[in-house]
């Protein structure tokens, strides 16, 4: 079954849906993750040919940023769950999510190596580049708050 379907029974309903969560811009949801984990830092936003020439692979694997797709393969990741919606289905909070998601990261273990993502030190070396090209213009984050509005 794709990861994205889920087969539902309640209420004496049986079916498959796609049961993915709805779309939200990745940095609302990095800005959210942010306040989740308590990262009062800094930001720097890199525009998609910058990342895959310097070897940034997409989505998921080695040496990846998980949730990023540059524009031209967004198609990829679009699924329709209007039919979870009106069979009655609910999705979890994206608050609740990325909570549960740090907690289990903070049990797992932040500094274990993973399949998927960047490496520390892959990272701080995209980041020592990244300040000394012309993206060395860090952004500000904005506080995530109730009326911070996402892309649905």
């Amino acid at each position: 079954m794709d990861p994205g379907l889920l087969g539902v029974r309640w209420g004496g309903l049986v079916d498959v849906y796609n049961a993915t969560g709805d779309e939200h811009a990745l940095a609302e949801v990095l800005d959210l993750a942010a306040d989740v984990a308590g990262f009062d830092g800094y930001m720097i936003s890199a525009p998609d040919d910058w990342l895959l020439e310097n070897d940034v692979r997409y989505w998921a694997g080695p040496r990846s940023l998980p949730l990023w797709l540059p524009k031209s393969e967004v198609p990829l990741a679009q699924r329709d769950n209007s039919a979870f919606h009106a069979a009655g289905g609910v999705l979890s909070d994206l608050r609740q999510t990325l909570l549960r998601t740090f907690e289990d990261e903070q049990q797992r273990g932040l500094s274990r190596v993973r399949r998927s993502g960047l490496a520390r030190h892959e990272e701080l070396e995209l980041l020592s580049s990244a300040q000394a090209s012309s993206l060395d213009h860090p952004t500000e984050r904005t506080p995530w708050n109730s009326t911070t509005s996402l892309k649905h």
